[in-house]
């Protein structure tokens, strides 16, 4: 699938489509809540083609499926203690990214992991303050991890940075990780 094939409408609810699907949602919901977003954004949907929705809710499920297999093997590896490699069914090519051709020249990879951090103000004793900050994160890469402790060791690694200053934390546990191949 390439970006410009897709109407521009349909890239604008992208998250909507995903979400919807990651969530095991019936086909019809996945359109009521594509047309809800749509009328938030404005959008006119007078153009809608079910093959654009199709492409982009099979793209979603290849998604979800292998975020499903990647956390699989990380649970796998967590109960055995035994390495567990990352299969080429454990990460994804989103219909923004490159595809198989484009990526064998130059990989680059988006990890995406929902990370539970440290509280710089709450370990800077501010009053009220949560002792931990969970949030989405994308970490970028060039270099695949192969293996599950390479990925448990990419992302423990990772340090949130707002626009290049300090860090904003340290990871102290993530889960829902997923790999997209962009």
């Amino acid at each position: 699938m390439i970006i410009d094939d897709i109407p521009s409408w349909f890239r604008q609810i992208w998250g909507t489509i995903e979400g919807a699907v990651s969530g095991g949602v019936s086909v019809h919901d996945l359109w009521a809540a594509a047309y809800s977003e749509a009328a938030d954004r404005g959008l006119s949907t007078e153009h809608w083609d079910i093959q654009w929705m199709n492409a982009l809710r099979s793209n979603a499920a290849e998604i979800r499926n292998s975020s499903t297999n990647l956390r699989a093997a990380m649970d796998r590896w967590e109960a055995t203690g035994l390495e567990q490699s990352i299969m080429p069914d454990m990460w994804a090519t989103p219909w923004f990214g490159r595809g198989s051709t484009a990526e064998m020249g130059s990989e680059y990879y988006h990890i995406r992991v929902q990370v539970e951090l440290t509280n710089p103000e709450f370990e800077a004793g501010v009053q009220g303050a949560e002792e931990t900050i969970t949030q989405w994160a994308t970490i970028q890469t060039r270099n695949r991890p192969y293996t599950t402790s390479e990925l448990d060791l990419l992302i423990r690694s990772w340090v949130p940075r707002k626009k290049k200053s300090t860090p904003e934390g340290t990871v102290v546990s993530y889960s829902m990780p997923e790999i997209l191949s962009v």
